[in-house]
């Protein structure tokens, strides 16, 4: 525990030992973080990937019937 948060805890009531929270039944040790070693981001996912089609994506975005995003559906 860094000296910061232990005054920081000592300034509102709270004496080494003794659990958080009003009936003092909390956690009594600090908690641990974990350095992270990779760069991948958020919800990453380890599968395959997934190629992006891009003679249907070009048909979609010239086809007349698609502008403005609007598709027919039936």
């Amino acid at each position: 525990m860094t000296e910061f948060g232990k005054t920081q805890l000592f300034k509102y009531g709270w004496t080494e030992g003794k659990g958080l929270g009003k009936n003092e039944n909390g956690i009594t040790k600090a908690l641990k973080s974990k350095l992270k070693l990779n760069t991948f981001g958020f919800g990453y996912s380890n599968t395959e990937f997934q190629r992006w089609n891009f003679k249907n994506s070009f048909y979609i975005m010239i086809n007349p019937k698609n502008l403005f995003g609007i598709r027919k559906i039936w």
